[in-house]
């Protein structure tokens, strides 16, 4: 069934983009893609194509902000005061993004599956998860998100055994509530590049 624009009546099938991309009705109207063969919106269109532009701007634009979003959080100044007794004003949740090189992908695909739905089980992780990198041979990316730095699995010796590059090419970020303890556990690794920062961030791709 065709979508039609809400201004004009055309079929908004075959249409590059509408022409009143302001009102809610046209966004919501589809029309297929010739490069993709895919059925999109005129919104996926529109945020697609700024979101290259739009996502580092606003990332980097975050610190200037961080003084307003403390005050409007502390006063209620743009919504309800937020409880300072609440569970997330004391949380330090640790995160961790990493491109590791490996020997095997087949070999690492079994021991990072067995490790990533061990760590699931625990009530203290939010997410354990790798893939490959579509880029650069035999790399894998991985992304853990834990609630603490108590609650973070340590790496087994079966998948530690897979890394095979460097510091010159493999990294590691950790961000967030890490401790003494976790820094040096994944220091001990010299097949790596770390880097620790305090705030806690993630990674958009």
């Amino acid at each position: 069934m065709a979508n039609f624009n809400c201004v004009t009546g055309a079929p908004a099938l075959g249409q590059p983009f509408c022409p009143c991309l302001c009102c809610p009705c046209c966004l919501g109207d589809s029309f297929l893609s010739a490069s993709s063969g895919i059925t999109v919106t005129h919104y996926d269109a529109v945020v697609g194509k700024l979101a290259p532009v739009a996502i580092p701007l606003l990332v980097s634009l975050g610190p200037c902000f961080q003084p307003c979003y403390k005050i409007s959080d502390a006063t209620g100044v743009c919504c309800v005061a937020t409880d300072p007794k609440r569970p997330s004003a004391s949380s330090k949740p640790v995160v961790i993004f990493a491109k590791r090189t490996v020997a095997d992908l087949s070999t690492y695909t079994a021991a990072f599956t067995k490790y990533g739905t061990a760590a699931m089980e625990g009530p203290g992780v939010r997410a354990c998860f790798s893939f490959v990198d579509r880029d650069t041979d035999n790399t894998v990316v991985q992304f853990t998100w834990a609630d603490s730095a108590s609650d973070l699995p340590a790496v087994p010796a079966d998948l530690a055994a897979c890394y095979a590059g460097g510091p010159e090419s493999d990294f590691c970020v950790v961000w967030g509530g890490w401790d003494a303890a976790v820094k040096e556990a994944l220091e001990a690794d010299p097949k790596c590049k770390y880097e620790f920062g305090t705030e806690t961030r993630g990674f958009l791709k």
